[in-house]
């Protein structure tokens, strides 16, 4: 039962992109904070390479130096590839940053989607949908800070085991924490639920873990990790399936 429970936990990116693909409310705001990432990047790049080929033409040219030679060349494609590393190292932590706001609302489109269905809560106003996600942000900053002293720990032995462990669960915290905040419960829940359905929460942990430590892709599958902590609640709500999580 630990093993299929930890194995459902493995295979929720799967289930997720199942569900965000049948869905055109979860492919929308899956693809919204991606796309709004691109589009500052796009600009951010295309001013970059604009004021480097300026400064690169007017310094060759105060040197005496052809502005349109080999060496402007070869500069003008240094500066390229520079930016591309660049922004290829950032942008997983830049999308997540943009992707915070959107995050609660693409927890609340999929739990209309979950098996079981999550129950509705009451419509909240603007400022408490602000407040909701100003307490998510500071459950991500919390799971963040606590994946950086494990990771201190991961060069020890022995205690290396179980820094990984604590990433894993950290992981599973900070993102079935949507609809857990949507429904008013605080911190003592979250921690709750990681011991009630601790193997699958270390598989859902453990998946994701390794898919964010690729740079890029990190980005990609934020959307996934949403909606499957959204779908391992809904499934631990579900008295057939409350029994199989743990």
């Amino acid at each position: 039962m630990r093993i299929k429970s930890f194995w459902y936990g493995f295979t929720l990116p799967a289930l997720a992109f199942k569900k965000i693909i049948s869905q055109p409310k979860l492919i929308f705001w899956s693809l919204l904070p991606t796309l709004i990432t691109l589009l500052l990047f796009s600009v951010f790049v295309s001013e970059m390479q604009t004021q480097t080929k300026g400064l690169v033409n007017h310094s060759l040219s105060m040197w005496g130096m052809n502005p349109d030679g080999w060496l402007a060349f070869i500069l003008l494609l240094l500066s390229k590839v520079l930016l591309f590393f660049i922004s290829a190292l950032t942008f997983s932590f830049v999308a997540n940053i943009v992707a915070c706001p959107f995050n609660d609302f693409l927890a609340e489109q999929t739990e209309s989607y979950t098996t079981p269905p999550l129950p509705r809560v009451a419509s909240r106003s603007i400022p408490e949908k602000l407040g909701l996600i100003g307490v998510d942000l500071v459950r991500s900053l919390t799971a963040t800070g606590i994946n950086l002293v494990a990771l201190l720990f991961s060069w020890v032995p022995f205690l290396n085991v179980l820094a990984l462990v604590i990433t894993f669960l950290v992981i599973s915290f900070q993102f079935t924490s949507y609809p857990q905040t949507r429904r008013g419960q605080g911190f003592a829940s979250g921690v709750s639920f990681l011991r009630e359905h601790f193997f699958a929460c270390l598989g859902f942990g453990a998946i994701f873990t390794l898919l964010f430590s690729v740079p890029i892709l990190s980005s990609i599958c934020l959307p996934l990790a949403v909606v499957g902590g959204t779908l391992l609640v809904a499934r631990s709500k579900g008295a057939n399936n409350l029994k199989a999580l743990k």
